[in-house]
């Protein structure tokens, strides 16, 4: 059915789409067959095409798409060079600006662990993109409202990231920015002027954030020999695949 294809240029102007249900129960592998053709289609005549599917589980007695079904998906559509876009990552097309986030749930990363494999990695990232600003989001608000006093550490682009995905919330009473260049690493997150891990006075912060999804285990690791148990240190990639992941 054309109706669920929408030429690329024509997105500023269309508001409302026709979306196809990717729910197990109804996509079954000879639908799975058309829809590779649809999304080859979609590749050679600049199309787009909204999915939808009414949760992410393994097994659920309401509808559902499995990770591991969606991960096929987003594969087929890599293959063919085709971005991929969540619904929190919808645009607004009169000003250019990311709209609020929708209804995508914080925890679908952790859903998507459950089919990880190694050789569908670059799939799974994709599918944990879902959710990653919502998670972070929330993470950030609950913090703000615990009137949290925290200390980033990592002053790289993932800081800079988590900078503005979270500038429209009431975040952690205070923040500091940690760096093992010190005063030598930009000043990624509200103009804060780093310092080294070894120089953060305990008494200031509740709990120091790993602000990497790329280097985060090794970054941990060094926070733990430092403080030990004298402080708590959250690692929000701790159970995920390695990244670096699509933001």
């Amino acid at each position: 059915d054309e109706r669920i294809l929408t030429p690329c240029d024509a997105l500023s102007t269309t508001r409302l789409f026709t979306a196809a249900n990717v729910d197990s129960c109804c996509l079954t592998q000879a639908n799975f067959s058309e829809l590779e053709k649809v999304i080859g289609r979609m590749a050679t005549h600049g199309e787009c095409m909204s999915l939808y599917a009414h949760d992410i589980a393994l097994t659920s007695s309401s509808p559902c798409v499995a990770p591991s079904f969606l991960a096929k998906i987003l594969k087929r559509a890599r293959q063919e060079g085709l971005a991929f876009y969540g619904y929190d990552e919808r645009v607004d097309p009169e000003t250019g600006n990311h709209k609020e986030p929708g209804w995508v749930d914080p925890k679908i990363a952790n859903w998507t662990l459950s089919g990880y494999s190694p050789g569908n990695a670059d799939a799974y990232k994709e599918i944990a993109r879902l959710g990653i600003r919502s998670y972070l989001r929330e993470l950030w608000s609950k913090w703000g409202g615990q009137e949290l006093r925290i200390a980033l550490y990592g002053a790289g682009a993932h800081t800079q990231w988590l900078e503005a995905i979270t500038a429209d919330l009431t975040g952690p009473r205070n923040v500091l920015l940690l760096d093992d260049r010190g005063a030598a690493a930009p000043a990624t997150f509200r103009g804060l002027i780093p310092i080294r891990p070894e120089e953060l006075p305990l008494h200031s912060v509740d709990l120091v954030v790993v602000s990497s999804d790329t280097h985060n285990r090794h970054m941990a690791a060094k926070l733990a020999s430092l403080y030990g148990a004298q402080i708590p240190i959250i690692d929000p990639y701790s159970e995920w695949p390695q990244g670096p992941y699509p933001k």
